[in-house]
């Protein structure tokens, strides 16, 4: 994979004086004062690299736009692999284990990751939804994990906390149901840590607590909490019946662990997937920003210097790239085999802003500069939106980001045509 990422990044670098683009204005300046060399600024990595800078910005954009048309998500699930799964386990060689297949795990996680979408989407086993971004992630033990954030329909969204503790439970099941005990107990307990354990990677070295905010608060009640993920149902023994449990930690230190140390998740998905599946009510609309950014944080990195200067790489976006980066052998996987990184619903289509005569313009050669001057300011959806809305002065009540619910875009002749009953795109 980083042949593969090291070829592409060279063909950008050879690249870089083949394609310039600037503003229209800033070109038609240019030729105005009779300057020798062409204006223009190299795009020095673009956004069709998968991880850079530009990538993220516009998956993060694409994101939020999903979030003004549907409003705040309703559930974020965290999807991740659990190495002793059949389907690995079983294509194993013999003396395998699997950490030394990550194609096997790739191509396991990959079938699972869309069980797991085809479930909440086709078979409504949160409520119906309306739309989604789901976006596959690395851990840096090469196990590949998932995020998702799915907003429902308004039926279907939980107002109450009834409505919250019939899809999530923070509490250890029952043991008379000993399939979702063992789930539970295996894989969605936290740690512990805190004072029964001060070493584990959770712990805040400077302020010596639990970065996850671990053991949580006891309560006979689910409450939501303002802007944040609800409080939930963690009730004290004999209330419930699956606690106490032991666990025991690394050393053989065996520890009685309650409802407080519980990761929220869901008892159907739990029951067919068999793994860490953390699913988590959106409490309000300020969490929204924080959980694209979690989504779209960027790659995993390490940095490794012997000797030598300090070199500027302050204005090498592509050497700024590929400094420190870290490819895992299941994210080469995923990458070899093509799986898609990242995906939402409804598709979001990009619009142009710009000011007058500040559109962007593309030129490769010094001839094709003055035919782009002479056929004037290309047409971008900003101005085609103008024009249209001169065309039809009774629709002034339509705003640029919702033209596509009125208009249909022709790309032939780069203009906007009315819809006729208007709001039928998706």
């Amino acid at each position: 994979m980083a042949k593969i990422e090291t070829q592409r990044l060279t063909w950008f670098r050879l690249n870089q004086k083949t394609v310039k683009a600037e503003k229209y204005r800033c070109v038609m300046d240019a030729v105005e004062n009779g300057e020798e060399m062409l204006p223009g600024k190299r795009t020095i990595l673009p956004p069709t690299m998968y991880a850079s800078p530009r990538w993220y910005a516009r998956q993060f954009q694409d994101a939020m736009s999903i979030v003004r048309e549907y409003g705040k998500p309703t559930y974020f699930i965290t999807f991740t692999c659990n190495p002793n799964w059949p389907e690995i386990t079983q294509s194993l060689l013999p003396g395998q284990t699997s950490y030394q297949r990550p194609d096997i795990v790739a191509r396991v996680f990959h079938m699972k990751w869309e069980a797991l979408l085809n479930v909440v989407l086709k078979q409504d086993a949160l409520g119906h939804c309306d739309a989604y971004c789901a976006v596959k992630e690395t851990q840096k033990r090469h196990l590949p994990h998932g995020h998702a954030l799915f907003t429902m329909v308004p039926a279907d969204q939980p107002r109450t906390p009834a409505d919250i503790d019939r899809v999530v439970c923070a509490e250890i099941p029952d043991r008379s149901n000993s399939e979702l005990y063992r789930i539970v107990t295996q894989h969605m307990i936290h740690g512990p840590c805190g004072a029964l354990n001060s070493k584990s990677p959770c712990m805040d070295e400077v302020k010596g607590e639990c970065t996850k905010g671990f053991p949580k608060e006891l309560r006979n009640h689910t409450v939501f909490a303002d802007n944040s993920f609800p409080l939930h149902r963690r009730r004290k023994e004999p209330d419930s019946p699956g606690i106490p449990f032991t666990k025991t930690l690394s050393g053989g230190v065996e520890v009685s662990v309650g409802n407080e140390w519980v990761v929220p998740y869901c008892p159907v998905l739990s029951l067919k997937f068999d793994c860490h599946i953390n699913v988590e009510p959106v409490g309000g609309v300020d969490v929204v920003k924080y959980l694209y950014k979690y989504i779209h944080k960027g790659p995993d990195r390490c940095m490794v210097r012997v000797g030598g200067p300090v070199e500027d790489i302050t204005h090498d976006e592509i050497k700024r790239y590929e400094v420190g980066r870290y490819i895992s052998a299941s994210e080469a996987c995923w990458r070899i085999f093509d799986f898609p990184v990242q995906k939402k619903y409804p598709a979001v289509e990009q619009l142009s802003i710009h000011l007058e005569d500040e559109q962007q313009i593309v030129f490769s050669e010094e001839g094709e500069v003055q035919h782009l001057l002479d056929s004037g300011p290309p047409t971008t959806t900003l101005t085609a939106f103008f024009q249209a809305m001169q065309q039809h002065p009774d629709k002034n009540d339509v705003l640029y980001p919702d033209v596509y619910k009125y208009f249909t875009w022709e790309q032939k002749t780069r203009t906007f045509k009315w819809r006729k009953r208007g709001r039928s795109h998706n």
